[in-house]
């Protein structure tokens, strides 16, 4: 591994796919080190890096903070996830009780099977990337355009 220099320790194949995605200027060199001092989760201009062992951790508190959003899933698979006729969520979710539907995950403690449903469904950059959904995986990370 040619390394870029001691402090951090990236190959220069790690440092291209840095560039390619973040382009030279000065988040560039934030990126650099931020992920050289392996921080877990940092956005620097329009993107954010979060680290692989860290990313469900960070999706969980995440949507355990939203309870509208996390009350925003599928019907169906709040339905399922919560034990919860399927015609009764669908209303709830119509007359806007999204944030109880919510609340109610985060009290049955399921919030790690609906974080893990929603990977397996539509990736970490549904959630996570505003810009364009996609996630790229670059040296250890999670990479996201959010703006």
């Amino acid at each position: 591994m040619t390394e870029l220099n001691s402090e951090y320790k990236l190959s220069l194949k790690d440092c291209r796919k840095i560039k390619d995605f973040v382009g030279l200027g000065i988040e560039f060199r934030e990126v650099l080190a931020h992920i050289g001092h392996e921080v877990d989760d940092f956005e620097t201009g329009d993107y954010r890096f979060i680290s692989e062992a860290s990313i469900d951790e960070v999706l969980k508190e995440e949507l355990t903070d939203n309870s509208y959003l996390l009350g925003s899933f599928a019907p169906w698979i709040l339905a399922d996830t919560l034990n919860l006729d399927l015609d009764l969520v669908r209303l709830a979710q119509v007359n806007e009780l999204q944030e109880q539907l919510g609340n109610s995950a985060v009290k049955q403690g399921a919030v790690s099977e609906l974080v893990e449903l929603l990977v397996q469904l539509d990736g970490y950059g549904h959630y996570f990337s505003s810009y364009d959904g996609h996630a790229h995986e670059i040296t250890g990370y999670y990479c996201f355009k959010v703006n």
